[in-house]
């Protein structure tokens, strides 16, 4: 899959894709998986920062409406 977006100023590359690169898979996998399930912020909904040995991570945690979800509620978040 090609990039949506690249962007590289100074030291920073970033890169929106529907599917990231094989060898930051594992960890954006960690970090959705622990911004959806372990770490909370008050309320549930939020920002959220936490680190792990890949870095850190600044997660904003929402739901939205969804009548045929279960709990009539999906969970959603945007990282960086």
């Amino acid at each position: 899959h090609q990039p949506l977006l690249a962007s590289e100023r100074g030291r920073v590359l970033a890169v929106s894709s529907r599917v990231p690169p094989p060898a930051a898979y594992p960890a954006a996998k960690r970090a959705v998986m622990r911004a959806l399930s372990c770490e909370v912020s008050p309320g549930r909904e939020g920002p959220v920062l936490f680190t792990d040995s890949a870095g850190a991570v600044l997660a904003v945690v929402f739901k939205l409406r969804d009548r045929h979800a279960l709990g009539a509620a999906r969970w959603y978040s945007l990282l960086v």
